[in-house]
């Protein structure tokens, strides 16, 4: 069985409950006080329940890579497909369109697919501006 590496967030959270841990029974051991055992279960199942609902299952790291955006986003009958979405062109409010060191994000950030799932797709930074002109071309009224 091979084990999941830890992510920052959730190697912060461990040190927050230890700490936490730490001091209870420290705090129970200078006061006299009974050391109860519900809060430890009650921390142990928050640091559980924090690991499986984590937060890196969100979007940016999986969007896919593109090498050519204007091929994959496509424009036809008044819609925007691309990765297997269809957008009413009409429903389209924003655009996002940001680079980051070598790759471009870009994405519908009002129009998501499932709630806190937007869609969207990275491409190299090399293509950024031929593509903004054609989302330009397309929607001129959201970028």
């Amino acid at each position: 069985m091979k084990l999941k590496t830890l992510s920052k967030k959730q190697i912060r959270n461990l040190q927050i409950y230890g700490l936490i841990l730490c001091g209870y029974v420290l705090w129970c051991f200078v006061t006299d006080r009974s050391l109860e055992f519900v809060f430890i279960i009650i921390a142990i199942v928050q640091l559980l329940v924090s690991f499986y609902f984590e937060e890196d299952q969100r979007l940016n790291s999986q969007l896919p890579i593109v090498q050519n955006p204007t091929d994959y986003l496509r424009f036809s009958n008044d819609e925007i497909v691309f990765n297997n979405h269809r957008f009413m062109q009409n429903n389209i409010r924003k655009v996002a369109i940001e680079p980051v060191g070598d790759v471009v994000y870009f994405s519908l950030p009002f129009n998501p697919i499932a709630p806190g799932v937007i869609a969207g797709f990275r491409f190299p930074v090399q293509l950024k501006d031929n593509f903004e002109s054609y989302i330009l071309s397309h929607l001129p009224r959201v970028c």
